[in-house]
């Protein structure tokens, strides 16, 4: 099982809002945030697990942090 991090990053002069993901392994990814998400740090999460080369990821919150969320992942 790996844990992978997600950050909410602001939008800036030249570029708008992203979420990174960071895993324990040090993979990184950085999604434009999708304000028409529902749930918009699971969706980067998955998107680097499937990086990773996970073939059916399977996210479970372990917690909050103030702008992002730490998931587990297993494959389903």
């Amino acid at each position: 099982m790996r844990t992978i991090k997600t950050e909410y990053q602001g939008p800036t002069d030249t570029k708008g809002s992203y979420i990174y993901a960071v895993a324990d392994s040090g993979a990184r990814f950085a999604w434009p945030y999708d304000y028409a998400e529902s749930q918009p740090h699971a969706a980067a999460a998955l998107e680097l697990a499937k990086v990773m080369g996970y073939k059916q990821p399977r996210l479970s919150p372990k917690y909050y942090i103030e702008n992002g969320t730490v998931f587990n992942v297993e494959e389903a």
